[in-house]
């Protein structure tokens, strides 16, 4: 595979994963609106919003570690390399 076709594919990752962080995040930040209006018109149980929001979260962290390991590399001491 040529070195360009690399790069757009590449390119073409880090945008999925992008909006794969953005809507984990937007969706998370609805729940929590969501959660503080139920939570003070006690309108539903506040687990459910709570799993809701938590599975948001996961969903935004794994995207989180997927672009960091695209962007950095997956290898080993590669956040050493990073300064971190």
């Amino acid at each position: 595979m040529s070195a360009r076709k690399r790069r757009q594919n590449r390119s073409a990752d880090e945008a999925e994963l992008v909006r794969e962080l953005i809507e984990a995040l937007t969706a998370l930040g609805n729940y929590l609106v969501a959660e503080h209006r139920e939570f003070e018109n006690q309108q539903r149980p506040l687990g459910e919003v709570l799993r809701q929001s938590l599975n948001q979260y996961e969903r935004a962290a794994e995207a989180v570690r997927r672009l960091r390991e695209l962007v950095f590399g997956g290898g080993p001491g590669h956040e050493d390399r990073q300064g971190r």
